[in-house]
């Protein structure tokens, strides 16, 4: 993680933080738009800390989520595919298939920008 006007990643959201890299796809579960079901991978070169050194399949984490987005993009395209179907297909990480089907939301720039708060 970058650094934060000098304070790191543990300073800042406290000792249990952990910082890996994802993508994930979002999902709204409410004519509102205030509640939302999200699905994600992420990879490691090693065993990945949000497994907590168990060797169990699955682990349920309740706490808090801070997203930092490099990119993002919107689209109804996938409508009907579920989370569950999409975590299992190649639209998860087909960047080709969101930017062909997409709008994109957030480039790297406005990303770098919202986060410093400033004009970059």
């Amino acid at each position: 993680m970058s650094d934060l006007m000098g304070l790191t990643m543990k300073q800042i959201l406290g000792d249990r933080a952990i910082h890996v890299p994802m993508h994930g796809i979002v999902q709204k579960q409410d004519d509102a738009g205030c509640v939302v079901a999200c699905v994600f991978l992420s990879r490691t070169d090693g065993p990945h800390p949000l497994l907590f050194g168990g060797r169990e399949a699955h682990a349920l984490i309740h706490g808090d989520m801070v997203v930092r987005p490099a990119i993002a993009f919107v689209s109804d395209h996938l409508i009907g595919h579920g989370l569950s179907g999409l975590a299992c297909s190649s639209s998860m990480a087909s960047l080709d298939e969101w930017i062909a089907n997409g709008r994109l939301v957030v480039e790297p720039r406005e990303g770098y920008r919202a986060m410093r708060g400033a004009h970059v």
